[in-house]
């Protein structure tokens, strides 16, 4: 199945019955990392030119797959291509298409029997604990029916508080930690209203930074809960931080040192232009009779000029 934007040529009938070898790399990424992310195609490296010639005869540039799997087989792949730039990935792609893939599994497995959607939903969980995110589901009567591991360690939730699967005494126990802990209350409780997705940055009195991205939990085309999902970007969020400060000490430094380099050249010119001068002065009274008494103390300046050059320098 492939869907293209406007101006996107289809490469679906271009695609089909690959050779497995073509994606070994994928494979092999997959199983590394469970998922793709290729920032820029033409940086590959040589263990990889097989597939990256595959992707260059579609023009792709940026290339994002999370896989499909079935039975815990994999049995495909969900893929984001970006054909006309190229793209940084973030946060948002990588859950939308970590859960379609997830859903395709599901889907594949209610289709084969109900012995796969017990399976599916096992290899659900244990991919809802193994993930690098923190995750909470709520129902529309603010229960908790579900929260990972992951979700309570960046949290910081008590055993009894996670207990009691209550989202609203969850919410009051964590409060203390945010900076502004009642814009954050009151966007929450505006989402539990509706069925838009969301997105949103959480700062912490420690210095922590988190990016969440919230959506609605439908059933049956009727909303039954939502689904948030934290990341911790506190790392990545202080080195491009320290880089700005980098940058702006550089060009403070840059602008010091233009600074000084002109005062210098303008002060060494000036020693150079006196000590010329004064040997002009010397060539002239040599001439006369009365001037050897002042070509001494014309000396005197030169060494003085020199002097001063050294001390410049």
């Amino acid at each position: 199945h492939e869907w293209c934007a406007n101006g996107i040529n289809p490469q679906l009938n271009n695609i089909q019955k690959i050779d497995i070898g073509i994606i070994s790399w994928w494979i092999n990424q997959i199983e590394k990392m469970s998922f793709i992310n290729i920032r820029d195609v033409s940086t590959l490296p040589n263990t990889a030119q097989t597939i990256k010639k595959f992707m260059e005869l579609q023009n792709i540039s940026s290339f994002l797959a999370f896989p499909i799997y079935v039975n815990r087989n994999l049995m495909g792949f969900v893929c984001f291509s970006k054909i006309i730039e190229k793209i940084h990935w973030r946060g948002k792609d990588f859950v939308i298409l970590r859960i379609f893939s997830q859903s395709l599994g599901d889907t594949f497995e209610r289709i084969n029997a109900e012995k796969a959607l017990r399976e599916s939903q096992e290899l659900l969980r244990a991919t809802f604990e193994a993930t690098a995110d923190g995750i909470i589901a709520i129902n529309n009567d603010r229960v908790i029916t579900h929260m990972n591991e992951r979700f309570i360690y960046m949290w910081r939730i008590g055993d009894e508080i996670a207990k009691k699967k209550d989202f609203g005494i969850l919410l009051n126990s964590i409060l203390n930690q945010l900076k502004d802990p009642d814009n954050f209350l009151l966007k929450i409780k505006k989402l539990e209203k509706t069925s838009n997705d969301a997105y949103d940055m959480i700062f912490f009195h420690d210095g922590r930074i988190f990016e969440e991205y919230s959506c609605p939990l439908v059933q049956d085309g009727e909303r039954v809960g939502r689904v948030w999902s934290f990341k911790d970007i506190t790392e990545h969020q202080h080195a491009e931080q320290e880089l700005r400060r980098s940058e702006k000490r550089y060009r403070e430094g840059y602008e010091r040192a233009e600074f000084f380099k002109d005062i210098f050249t303008h002060d060494i010119n000036n020693i150079f232009h006196n000590i010329k001068s004064t040997g002009e002065l010397i060539s002239i009274l040599k001439e006369k009779p009365d001037g050897l008494e002042k070509i001494n103390s014309l000396f005197g300046d030169i060494d003085d000029q020199i002097n001063r050059g050294v001390k410049l320098i």
